[in-house]
């Protein structure tokens, strides 16, 4: 159900940045733009991958074995800049990357994404449905 809802959501966020704000109403824009814009806090769900962990029993194959429905639930916790890892250019500081930290909804431990998108699963306090 989650890959499911992920895969949504992904789709809609694809769609969604091709709108503009004239062709979507007051509340509909204001829901989109805060789900778009996830805070610490926040449930969220991961999208960019979403389509990959769509049959959640089974972990991606291959070397992304991580890529399961239970990593991609959770609270965030925070957003950072951290330099990329692995880095082996020993000339170049290594370039730094957005991070997202989530607490896993499913047993509470901490999960690192890079190169991701989230999104707020509304409601969130003050929006109601």
């Amino acid at each position: 159900m989650l890959a499911k809802i992920g895969y949504e959501l992904y789709h809609a966020a694809l769609n969604g940045a091709c709108m503009t704000t004239s062709t979507i109403g007051g509340n509909a824009k204001r829901r989109w733009e805060r789900m778009e814009a996830p805070i610490p806090g926040d449930l969220v769900i991961e999208l960019s991958t979403s389509g990959w962990w769509l049959k959640a029993d089974q972990p991606h194959p291959g070397p992304y074995g991580y890529l399961k429905a239970e990593n991609v639930i959770g609270f965030l916790e925070k957003i950072v800049q951290e330099p990329v890892q692995p880095w082996d250019d020993t000339d170049e500081p290594a370039p730094l990357e957005k991070v997202y930290y989530l607490k896993l909804l499913h047993d509470g431990s901490t999960f690192k994404w890079t190169n991701a998108s989230f999104a707020t699963i509304l409601p969130v306090e003050g929006w109601a449905l």
